[in-house]
């Protein structure tokens, strides 16, 4: 559905939905601020979505329009605010598993640390009676401290085990979420701040360790004529086209971005 909508926003219906979201705003007596404009031509655009009906509810209620609820609107049900969204709660469920790993080491150290202090104590035990009594004490007191000490080996285990899987699928949840990022939503080729960063990241590259690379620009021959005759979402449809075939035959090192 959203990439729908942004497909609208490519056509010559964008001109009529940006000036039935200025009319609404205006009516309301609401700043057409990028974010609210952004707000309200999604709302114009889906008028029975989730974004509409929330905001329905909201304003039945008396809710106040203000920045801080606009905010919190974008954050929750626009395409980037979602992004920035997953981003921010991937980052923070890592943080508390990296935590919680840091934890389980912080805990098998201070048990090596108690079980070395135990085997000191045993070692000036028996120095001070060597006798079978107390070698029979010392026995039994580094038998129960070596029992606890493989106890809290195994639960550390068991915490950095599920630690370390945690982990793992938290960075394929930020991998994923970062090549949507760096990609174009229309074309799925790497967009123009991907783009930005492999050209800065190749350049150094060479300036480092000597080589040549190749650019190439390609367009597409009377596109503009194409979408005068037949339609935005028809040239749209071009644009996959021709950038699945770009997929197909640009493989790595090879670097395919939309850079318009």
């Amino acid at each position: 559905m959203a990439e729908d909508i942004e497909a609208r926003f490519r056509s010559p219906e964008a001109y009529e939905l940006a000036r039935l979201a200025l009319e609404h705003l205006e009516s309301q007596r609401i700043w057409p601020t990028p974010v609210n404009y952004e707000l309200w031509s999604y709302i114009i655009a889906e008028p029975n979505g989730a974004l509409a009906r929330e905001l329905e509810r909201l304003l039945v209620a008396g809710e106040p329009i203000t920045d801080v609820l606009t905010e919190r609107l974008a954050s929750t049900y626009l395409p980037k605010g979602r992004l920035s969204e997953q981003i921010r709660d991937t980052g923070k469920a890592l943080s508390r598993e990296l935590a919680s790993a840091e934890q389980a080491i912080r805990t098998a150290q201070e048990s090596s640390e108690n079980f070395s202090s135990r085997l000191e104590e045993t070692t000036r035990t028996l120095e001070k009676d060597p006798s079978g009594a107390a070698l029979q004490d010392v026995v039994a007191d580094l038998t129960d401290a070596t029992k606890q000490m493989q106890l809290q080996n195994a639960s550390v285990e068991r915490a950095l085990a599920a630690s370390t899987t945690e982990v793992a699928m938290l960075r394929e949840q930020l991998e994923e979420i970062r090549k949507e990022a760096a990609t174009d939503p229309l074309t799925l080729l790497a967009n123009r701040r991907a783009f930005d960063e492999a050209i800065e990241r190749i350049r150094a590259e060479v300036s480092e360790g000597g080589g040549d690379f190749c650019l190439a620009l390609l367009d597409i021959d009377h596109f503009k004529k194409f979408n005068d005759t037949w339609g935005h979402q028809t040239g749209d449809q071009v644009l996959r086209y021709v950038a699945g075939v770009i997929r197909q035959r640009v493989a790595p090192p090879r670097f395919a971005a939309r850079f318009g």
